[in-house]
């Protein structure tokens, strides 16, 4: 009986399935893929997140991991939101919606969204409190 390698393929000589096969060499195929959307290569991210409320970067008591699940390396450390975090996030969210959001015109949101969705260096968003 014939081993067969990785480099070559099991043909059934009439193309159906009655028993009857051919071994056949295969040319090797490199496959050059585009970056997914999930390869963290192309993307430069910081060890470690803090929460952003109110227009400014607050550092916590306390952090936990993101994990690749594909690798299960860490890729980051992220700041845990208290219970007093939350709230005060969620009151200067309320703020700025009232004062500012509400008021402002569809083409200045998109320029915003936009701009946010575009900054993975770790600057700092676009503030709508100031």
């Amino acid at each position: 009986m014939k081993t067969i390698s990785d480099s070559e393929k099991v043909i059934s000589s009439n193309g159906k399935s009655n028993g009857s096969v051919k071994i056949v060499k295969s040319k090797k195929i490199n496959w050059e893929y585009s970056k997914s959307v999930e390869d963290s290569k192309h993307i430069k991210l910081k060890d470690q997140y803090d929460l952003f409320i109110g227009g400014k970067w607050i550092k916590t008591k306390k952090y936990f991991s993101t994990v690749n699940p594909a690798t299960e390396e860490v890729i980051a450390r992220v700041a845990y939101a208290s219970d007093d975090d939350v709230t005060k996030a969620v009151k200067m969210a309320k703020n700025a919606y009232d004062k500012t959001w509400s008021k402002m015109p569809p083409e200045r949101k998109i320029k915003i969204y936009f701009q946010n969705s575009q900054d993975h260096s770790g600057k700092k968003p676009v503030n709508l409190l100031s």
